[in-house]
């Protein structure tokens, strides 16, 4: 029997999902002015289009 390897696109978005519940997760139960909340949730942001870019797109481009 051969153990195949889980799904990349599923890792990533296990990731992700990580990501968005953490970081909400930490910035509604932080007493932040709105702008340091924003600007926190907008680095998360980022930080989640380059776990996609990294995961999906770049996979997707690499291939031959």
């Amino acid at each position: 029997m051969s153990k195949s390897s889980p799904d990349p696109k599923l890792i990533y978005l296990l990731l992700l999902s990580l990501l968005g519940l953490g970081s909400f997760g930490f910035f509604s139960g932080t007493e932040l002015n709105f702008f340091l909340k924003g600007y926190g949730l907008a680095f998360v942001l980022q930080a989640g289009f380059a776990l996609l870019y990294l995961g999906v797109y770049r996979r997707r481009r690499l291939k031959p």
